[in-house]
C-alpha cells in the first residue's frame, strides 16, 4: 500500500522513515485508509511500536505533478523483516 523510505529530517539531524502512500493506489482505493491509519497511529503509545513524528501531504508543484500522503516515524536501523521472516 506504501513505500517506506530513508529520509533525512534536516531540521533535527537525524535519520527517519518515510512512509508514502503509493499514487496508484491513492487513486483506485482512495487516501481513506492511509489517512485512518496515520491517525490511528498518532494515538498509539507503547514500548514496541513506533511513534508518528509527522504526516500532511505533498502539493503539485505549480499545479503540476501529484499529491503525496505521508508520515515520518523514527529510523531505526536492524533487518528487514522480510529478512528476518526468511531467517526464521
Amino acid at each position: 500500500m506504501a513505500t517506506v523510505y530513508l529520509a533525512e529530517d534536516l531540521k533535527h539531524g537525524r535519520k527517519v522513515a518515510l512512509k508514502v502512500l503509493r499514487p496508484e493506489l491513492a487513486a483506485v482505493l482512495g487516501a481513506d485508509r492511509f489517512l485512518q491509519e496515520i491517525k490511528t497511529t498518532a494515538q498509539l503509545q507503547h514500548p514496541n511500536i513506533l511513534p508518528l513524528y509527522d504526516s500532511g501531504r505533498t502539493a503539485p508543484t505549480q499545479g503540476v505533478g501529484q499529491e503525496f500522503l505521508y508520515y515520518v516515524m523514527p529510523y531505526i536501523q536492524g533487518e528487514t523483516l522480510r529478512d528476518k521472516l526468511d531467517r526464521e
